[in-house]
C-alpha cells in the first residue's frame, strides 16, 4: 500500500471485504501520480461499488454491462446529465 495515503483511507482499505482489490487499485494510483485526495475519492466509490458485481469478495473479470450497472452509467445524473462509459 502507498505510504502517503491518508489515514481514513487505510482504514477504509482495511476493513473492506475487497482490501486486496482496494490496495493493489490503490498502489497503482500512487504509481501514477495521483494525489492522496484523489486515491481517496476512487476508493471510496469502489467501496459502494465492488458489492454490487457478483461473487462477492472474490476478483473477477466483468463484463461492461455488469460495470454500467454497478456504477449505474446511463442513469440520469441530479444534474440532468448521463453518465456513460467510455470506449
Amino acid at each position: 500500500m502507498a505510504t502517503d495515503l491518508f489515514p481514513k483511507t487505510r482504514a477504509l482499505i482495511e476493513r473492506s471485504d475487497y482490501s486486496r482489490e482496494l490496495d493493489d487499485f490503490s498502489a497503482w494510483l500512487s504509481a501514477e501520480q495521483y494525489t492522496p485526495f484523489v486515491i481517496h475519492r476512487h476508493l471510496l466509490r469502489l467501496v459502494y461499488v465492488l458489492p454490487r458485481l457478483q461473487g462477492s469478495g472474490e476478483s473477477n473479470s466483468y463484463a461492461a454491462a455488469d460495470l454500467d450497472t454497478a456504477f449505474d452509467v446511463g442513469k440520469p445524473r441530479s444534474d440532468g446529465a448521463t453518465m456513460r462509459c467510455l470506449p
